[in-house]
């Protein structure tokens, strides 16, 4: 069956609640189906169904046949429209994947939770690391000293958001004067572990943030979630406990969590949450605040109209207002219509 481009744009438009994509998924996997089939597969009220695929016959997207006898079913069908719609490019349209669900991806701090305790556990360990580095170097008359007071602080930690833990150790101890070397390496490795240890104790008294578990519960039905950060694995799962939000980010039977000590963050975290989600990009939102979390989705495949970057007022907009291509901002998870 063939439609001018606009009446298959328009026929499509009406399709704009989650329900009505789940039916559409539906009859892609079975390729036939009752409505007495769908109601019971997607949990929906035949009402519902037969109103949703009323809709659909009227815009030739669904044909059917009827069974043989005087009571029989009808069986609906996908249309397979020339032009444009197909399975490949409804599913792409839609942003559903093979199970029926779409991914979305999360960066964990200052993005769902709020970690306030970072900027003083990062100064704390650096600041142990440099003072070690100290007493080492002095043996070989090298000496060095603490960099200025003022990239300790909050804000230059904040403006600096989106690099590893292993960056800003690193950072400091050329700052300091440390030499690169076996000695850096080696300080750069012992203190990164540290700041893990520490930041665990630290991290379940951290509160999310107002918006996150109502998003979680509208989205739930129709999305997987999963998590990464620069954080330790350990230190994910202890926040989202304290917080009651764990539940969400659950995989048959595993977390959706990739943290820092697993895989700084980068294409290969989201390639693994990928694998372990089972959902490929093309199916995938990605919601960050800072150009790292955009930069790795971007080289990780998921379209630039799927990444999102939240501005909670501590990474400045213009950074994120400077990313290129230009990416979605919202202030807030209750603003975004996913």
């Amino acid at each position: 069956m063939k439609k001018e481009v606009n009446e298959i744009i328009e026929a499509v438009r009406c399709f704009d609640k989650q329900e009505k994509l789940g039916i559409i998924n539906h009859l892609l996997d079975e390729q036939e189906a009752t409505l007495e089939s769908i109601s019971k597969s997607l949990r929906m009220k035949k009402p519902t169904v037969y109103k949703y695929i009323g809709q659909m016959l009227n815009a030739g997207i669904v044909s059917y046949r009827k069974l043989p006898g005087k009571k029989g079913k009808m069986l609906f069908r996908m249309e397979d429209i020339s032009l444009s719609i197909n399975e490949k490019r409804i599913r792409d349209a839609f942003r559903i994947g093979k199970h029926g669900k779409f991914l979305i991806i999360f960066d964990v701090d200052d993005t769902l939770i709020r970690r306030s305790d970072i900027p003083e556990q990062l100064s704390k360990v650096t600041k142990n690391a440099i003072n070690e580095a100290k007493s080492l170097l002095q043996r070989r008359g090298i000496a060095i000293s603490m960099p200025p007071e003022e990239l300790f602080t909050s804000e230059w930690i904040y403006s600096k958001y989106g690099n590893s833990i292993e960056w800003y150790i690193s950072t400091y101890l050329n700052v300091s004067g440390v030499p690169n070397g076996e000695v850096k390496e080696n300080l750069v490795k012992k203190h990164v572990k540290e700041y893990y240890r520490s930041i665990e104790i630290t991290a379940p008294r951290c509160n999310m943030f107002k918006d996150v578990k109502p998003f979680l519960e509208k989205m739930k039905d129709n999305a997987y979630f999963a998590a990464m950060s620069n954080s330790s694995k350990k230190t994910i799962i202890e926040e989202f406990r304290s917080n009651g939000i764990l539940r969400y980010f659950m995989r048959k039977g595993k977390p959706l969590v990739v943290g820092g000590d697993e895989i700084p963050k980068s294409k290969a975290t989201l390639e693994a949450i990928f694998r372990m989600a089972d959902v490929g990009p093309k199916h995938s939102f990605i919601i960050g605040d800072t150009g790292g979390d955009i930069k790795a989705a971007r080289e990780a495949g998921i379209p630039p109209h799927k990444t999102i970057a939240i501005s909670r007022g501590i990474t400045p907009v213009e950074t994120l207002e400077a990313i290129s291509p230009k990416v979605k901002i919202t202030e807030s998870l209750s603003a975004l219509a996913i």
